[in-house]
């Protein structure tokens, strides 16, 4: 359920109509590979016990699941997203552990299906980075809209300057090697700006109190240097652009540079990246 008259969001909706197969499929890696950066929600929130949370972009179900925690029985989450198979496995999740105040909403995040006023808290991982700040700010107007009084958003993404180590795995090997010359917005759809900057979209469209700061954290992903490198390509279909006029031979050896980066981060288990994250928090 998304609107079409934006093409920009209309995009970002198919692409991840695409990707939801996979994502769902690997859902324990994928939640795995995110952690950290839900533990950055679970943790900036004040008491929150017996309260209403929203999750929007909320994916396959994390961080919602894990903000359960905060609630406790008598609390409520809601995880919006729109595509409707992500809603569907956040559903399952929940009935397979038995939670029972957990629900999931398709809708828009520009246009969110709630009334004013309906939670007392907000969240968004990764769900904001892919937007024009334009776009970023129409979701946090609808944010504030449906916050109550007092209610506080927490905002985790990527963010300008907040790749850490991600960077010489594999963006700086493709611009070696190809004539793309920022390989980083070919490769991605993400429209990132610093920490400080979004401090001041949501300040701009009123909320208070604002904390922002980047958190250390770990990209840890269950896996060979060798399934890391193809988890990441089948993330960013735009790597298919990138390869497709590489010769055979110049792929195998971006390919094997890229494994031989990993397997520095790799311990037999796991491959554990540093990087970064943007981390903002404002109250209504």
């Amino acid at each position: 359920m998304v609107s079409t008259e934006i093409p920009a969001v209309q995009r970002l909706y198919d692409r991840w109509v695409e990707l939801a197969p996979a994502l769902c499929e690997n859902i324990d890696l994928v939640d795995a590979w995110t952690k950290e950066s839900t533990d950055l929600i679970v943790s900036t929130f004040s008491d929150l016990e017996a309260k209403k949370i929203l999750d929007i972009g909320c994916g396959a179900g994390d961080p919602t699941l894990s903000l359960t925690t905060l609630v406790g029985e008598k609390g409520e989450i809601v995880g919006l997203d729109f595509v409707s198979q992500f809603i569907e496995e956040l559903e399952k999740r929940a009935s397979n552990r038995n939670i029972k105040n957990l629900s999931g909403k398709l809708g828009n995040s520009l246009d969110l299906p709630f009334k004013n006023e309906s939670f007392d808290a907000a969240c968004c991982r990764f769900g904001m980075q892919y937007l024009a700040n334009d776009l970023k700010i129409r979701q946090l107007q609808e944010a504030y809209r449906v916050l109550k009084k007092g209610g506080e958003i927490v905002v985790v993404d990527w963010g300008e300057e907040a790749h850490g180590e991600i960077k010489n795995v594999y963006l700086d090997v493709l611009t070696k090697y190809t004539e793309t010359t920022n390989v980083d917005k070919a490769s991605t759809d993400f429209n990132l700006i610093t920490a400080f900057d979004f401090a001041r979209l949501l300040e701009s469209v009123g909320f208070s109190d604002i904390q922002w700061d980047y958190a250390k954290i770990h990209w840890r992903w269950q896996g060979t240097p060798v399934t890391f490198w193809n988890f990441i390509r089948s993330m960013s279909p735009q790597m298919d652009a990138i390869f497709a006029n590489i010769p055979e031979q110049i792929a195998n050896q971006i390919h094997e540079e890229i494994h031989r980066n990993v397997a520095k981060y790799y311990d037999s288990y796991f491959v554990s990246i540093p990087a970064k994250n943007i981390v903002v928090k404002g109250v209504k």
